[in-house]
């Protein structure tokens, strides 16, 4: 037998004979596809198989999602260890043996299995995979091919790889086999794992398994002793795995390390020099500057919401969106709970030391939850994308109200012909031939835009864990965004510019065709008369429209008036209580851009004419967040920053006159 085994000696102390077993048959994990859509093959249930002897149980996965790279797990969460790991055909089984502390556990799993019912308790693994995503049957699947780091495997609710607990082991059946074979032989034992009773006549390869144990002059002495040594490696072990996990060093020299320092004893000043020792390595063979070679580290393209999308892609996106404020981050999956820019950074990319190197080996697979690897700058630009469109639509956008929006499809001028209008229809007499109207119409013509800018995120924010100034990213693009469109569209109406016909939009000094232009300071008398002039417009064939403007822009200083004429009951400043004929009739918009603190203008509900347009290239209403994918290029090599490129492509311009008024007053 091992000497790392030796902890299976302890059931054979006389003072221990006595007590429960706490012993239960289980899978661990299940060769094919899990409820999470991975892929285990043969060789990741061997690579479990490997280091599942002696491996501690924890109740639950840590509270985080994605669990840490960093901390240890307490030991009140110990509820016990593995042994006898095998195997056996699909599937890893083995026996967990829980802990008298964890009574509580124990006493679930007994009236769960005796019930019919084990399936309410699972195992689920909390791992380290090289995961690899290949196309079957037309699907992406994430095929999990290593598992080199395999932390714990833990008592969960709800299993995803086919974790489960079988049956109950009889303590009495070591108990009688230990005492029938006791000092037979030239002192030889033979430990015979329990077999259950309902168990009997089951094929021996899936029930029992033998070791042979030299006992000679063992003592309770030397047990205890040799059973503190085993568990002196086993805590090395885990050091050793621990200490590799967060090590930015390439997979071969990982599996140096591990190869020298499995399965011995040592102090962790030995290994942290080791580690040192190789970091200087990989240092002086890759160059005097590894941070920024690293900085060209290949940018892995996210497919996010396609029909092949990985949903652990979903659940890594969703978290960095939770994180960066994101209200409805959209995913229906468990999400991961991150508390900063550098843990996500870290557990997403693997790259503990934020040296800019993706590292995928050491990105979390945890089953039972939703993890798994990509890179940091896609994910992180969707999050980004996510909380600039929720900002956006909080800014102030009432220019919607009055303008018509287009989607065009490119930079081309973009030309709106408007028909003229018909007289009224004359009138035929009988057998009498009908008259020919003619007909004109008019172009007005606009040309879209680009606008943008580039946005970086830096490695020193990562490192220094600015999560404040990366918040603050998509806010301040989105007040930006509104800022830009707004002006531009107030700019339409402030500007007055011409028209196809050579003519403003509203009359001038020299020009009274439109008949849309006032100069009264607001008033309840001077809303009256100019929505009776706009009452007055007449198409194009002379006749009359009777149109009603519904909105009222105004500067802020003129807000206060319009509210006191628009919503007050009676007649402002009259006398006799005179019934207010404007309540109600016109929506006050203020319109900070406006600098003018006296002019105000007055516009048609765009569904009874269409004044102003506003086109979106391809329909993108929002501003789009692209990311720079070369990167050997611009500041991603030159200056370890993440390069985000701000883009919003429109244009806009006004289609007819009849349905605005405007009020310059001196």
């Amino acid at each position: 037998m091992k000497e790392e085994d030796l902890a299976l000696l302890a059931p054979l102390r006389e003072a221990q004979l006595a007590g429960p077993q706490r012993d239960v048959a289980v899978t661990v994990l299940r060769q094919g596809m899990s409820r999470n859509g991975r892929y285990f093959t043969p060789q990741a249930l061997q690579d479990v198989a490997a280091q599942l002897d002696g491996l501690k149980a924890f109740a639950d996965h840590p509270a985080s999602a994605t669990g840490s790279i960093h901390k240890p797990r307490s030991v009140r969460d110990v509820v016990g260890f593995f042994r006898e790991p095998q195997v056996e055909g699909d599937r890893v089984r083995a026996t967990l043996h829980i802990f008298a502390s964890a009574e509580w556990l124990w006493s679930l799993v007994q009236e769960a299995v005796e019930m019919g019912r084990p399936d309410v308790l699972g195992l689920s693994i909390d791992s380290l995979a090289s995961v690899r995503t290949q196309q079957q049957n037309g699907k992406r699947v994430q095929m999990v091919e290593r598992i080199p780091v395999l932390r714990s495997c833990d008592v969960v609710t709800r299993a995803a790889a086919g974790g489960a607990f079988e049956r109950l082991l009889a303590a009495r059946d070591i108990v009688d086999t230990a005492k029938e074979n006791a000092m037979q032989g030239d002192g030889e034992v033979r430990l015979n794992a329990a077999i259950d009773e309902s168990q009997a006549g089951a094929d021996p390869a899936h029930s029992t398994h033998t070791e042979e144990v030299l006992m000679g002059e063992t003592t309770a002495a030397t047990t205890d002793a040799r059973l503190a040594e085993a568990e002196a490696k086993l805590a090395c072990m885990t050091a050793l795995h621990e200490r590799l996990d967060t090590a930015a060093l390439p997979a071969a020299i990982k599996r140096k390390l591990r190869r020298r320092f499995e399965g011995q004893t040592f102090a962790t000043a030995v290994l942290e020099q080791a580690v040192q020792d190789e970091v200087e390595t990989v240092r002086a063979l890759t160059g005097s500057a590894p941070a920024v070679r690293g900085a060209g580290a290949e940018k892995t393209r996210l497919n996010v919401g396609g029909a092949g999308a990985s949903r652990g892609l979903a659940a890594v996106e969703a978290g960095l969106a939770r994180l960066l404020g994101v209200r409805d981050v959209g995913s229906a999956e468990p999400v991961p709970a991150w508390s900063s820019i550098r843990e996500a950074y870290v557990q997403i990319t693997g790259d503990a030391e934020v040296r800019g190197a993706l590292n995928p080996e050491l990105s979390l697979v945890r089953e039972a939850n939703e993890v798994t690897t990509s890179v940091l700058n896609h994910a992180l630009a969707n999050a980004i994308s996510k909380r600039l469109v929720q900002d956006y639509g909080a800014q102030p956008q009432d220019w919607k109200k009055f303008c018509v929006i287009r989607s065009i499809r490119d930079y081309k001028p973009q030309y709106r012909v408007l028909l003229h209008d018909f007289a009224a229809l004359g009138t035929v007499n009988e057998n009498a031939a009908y008259t020919n109207l003619a007909w004109d119409d008019t172009r007005e013509t606009y040309t879209p835009a680009k606008r943008g800018n580039l946005v970086v995120v830096t490695r020193e924010a990562i490192l220094n864990d600015d999560l404040e100034a990366i918040r603050r990213i998509p806010t301040k693009l989105a007040i930006a965004a509104a800022t830009t469109i707004n002006e531009f569209v107030y700019g339409l109406l402030t500007g007055n510019p011409q028209l196809a016909d050579s003519t403003k939009v509203f009359d001038d000094g020299t020009q009274t065709s439109h008949k849309n232009r006032g100069t009264a300071a607001l008033a309840a008398t001077a809303l009256q008369a100019a929505i009776t002039q706009m009452m007055k417009q007449t198409n194009s064939a002379g006749k009359p429209l009777g149109i009603k403007p519904r909105y009222l822009l105004l500067p802020p200083d003129l807000y206060w008036t319009a509210v006191t004429i628009l919503n007050s009951t009676l007649l402002p400043g009259s006398q006799n209580n005179d019934a207010n004929p404007l309540q109600g009739m016109l929506e006050p918009l203020v319109v900070p851009q406006f600098s003018d603190a006296k002019d105000y203008y007055l516009m048609a509900d765009p569904t009874q004419i269409e004044c102003l347009e506003v086109g979106f290239i391809n329909g993108q209403e929002t501003p789009e967040l692209l990311v720079q994918d070369n990167p050997t290029a611009g500041s991603v090599f030159t200056n370890d920053a993440i390069s985000y490129k701000v883009r919003w492509e429109f244009g806009g311009g006004w289609l007819d006159y009849r349905g605005a008024y405007w009020a310059e007053v001196a």
